[in-house]
């Protein structure tokens, strides 16, 4: 075991680092907060100027030889950074608590306005760390404490913490709407921060807090924190639903959500294939922009031609015989392929493919067709699949 590489970072006065992340090509991403004039901002940078205890983010090589980019951001009443974190497309997310009633919020996002006490706040800037995409405030009334800060595939932010406010904002679909004694919390940002896509209260009767936040590969996220509620939510079947009175009325916790807002259905009738078997085209992922979805076909002819089709409606059109394409109308997209294995209802393939960002949202169908001699008409087919994409 050997230290690879450790430096010191800041300046004259006090400073601390809270987070940190790793690019795949070993760049390193670290943010806290300083109270040093001679922060070692470099040019270009979004705020040259350290104010009194703002916080700070800085970029630099594998080696931590040289700083590549670093700046200041917050305002004049105190900032700090719970998280920090490359996204796929090398912008730099940033996230914390403010004191500050002019910490630097763009217009057009969620909250670019002040609550007072202690807000939350997220903040895109770009790899140069020189532009800020976005930034707002999260929080009401009370007090807000950002403690976790996750990127989706999609680019977008994910925080957890705690709140004192009764009307913290929570969105439609939210797991626990309704404030109890000072609540963890679970919020996700559009990617440009303008929206709150999932916002919802965590917790029982009395006090709990999230202190870290991951996200999965298919639109999972989980949040693990602490509780004082003997009323938690725990699931059945879970490691352990029984809150102990023994632990000083304290438990952990650890809680998945399914974030994914996409969603794939089946539908309509296949056409038999060799052996009266009708092949099965399975899709399985989130449909959202940088999240990867699986295709397979299974129990077709193997070794014979497939044509996978791409559709943009749900009509069906007779191709030949009795069998039917339904995925009208046709936007004339396919892809074509040979079936591995051999014989009846031996032949498969799978892709796996990441959507693009920002995917296209609407509507896409898929059907898949196999030339099969022993077919009725001489061709087989899946029934369908619907996919709603959204970004």
């Amino acid at each position: 075991t050997s230290i690879l590489a450790s430096t010191y970072l800041g300046g004259s006065s006090h400073d601390r680092a809270f987070a940190v992340d790793v690019t795949p090509q070993g760049t390193i991403l670290v943010a806290g907060d300083t109270q040093s004039p001679d922060l070692p901002v470099t040019p270009g940078a979004f705020d040259t100027t350290p104010a009194l205890a703002p916080a700070f983010v800085a970029v630099l090589d594998p080696t931590l030889s040289s700083v590549l980019h670093c700046t200041a951001l917050g305002g004049s009443g105190g900032d700090t950074p719970c998280g920090v974190a490359f996204d796929a497309f090398g912008d730099v997310i940033v996230a914390g608590s403010s004191l500050s009633f002019d910490f630097p919020t763009t217009p057009g996002s969620f909250k670019p306005g002040y609550s007072g006490g202690r807000d939350g706040f997220v903040a895109r800037l770009d790899g140069t760390l020189s532009t800020l995409a976005f930034g707002t405030y999260l929080g009401k009334g009370s007090s807000e404490f950002l403690r976790g800060l996750t990127v989706d595939a999609g680019g977008r932010a994910i925080v957890c913490g705690s709140t004192s406010s009764s009307n913290f904002p929570v969105t439609p679909n939210a797991l626990d709407p309704s404030f109890s004694a000072g609540d963890a919390f679970l919020t996700q940002f559009s990617r440009d921060g303008s929206t709150l896509l999932y916002s919802s209260f965590i917790g029982g009767s009395s006090w709990d807090d999230g202190y870290s936040v991951a996200a999965g590969p298919g639109g999972e996220v989980y949040v693990a924190g602490e509780t004082h509620s003997p009323d938690f939510v725990a699931t059945p079947g879970a490691f352990d639903t029984t809150f102990d009175t023994s632990s000083f009325n304290t438990e952990g916790f650890a809680m998945g959500f399914d974030l994914c807002r996409g969603a794939i259905s089946h539908y309509g009738q296949g056409c038999l294939g060799s052996g009266a078997i009708v092949p099965t085209l399975s899709v399985s992922g989130c449909p959202s922009s940088g999240e990867a979805l699986t295709l397979q076909v299974s129990g077709a002819y193997g070794g014979a031609p497939l044509l996978l089709a791409l559709g943009g409606g749900q009509s069906a059109v007779p191709i030949v015989g009795s069998c039917a394409a339904q995925i009208f109308p046709w936007n004339g997209l396919a892809v074509t392929a040979a079936l591995t294995g051999q014989g009846a209802g031996n032949g498969s393939i799978e892709w796996t493919a990441a959507l693009p960002v920002p995917a296209p949202a609407g509507i896409v169908t898929l059907q898949a067709f196999i030339g099969d001699a022993g077919a009725l008409d001489g061709v087989a087919a899946t029934a369908a699949v619907a996919i709603n994409l959204v970004d």
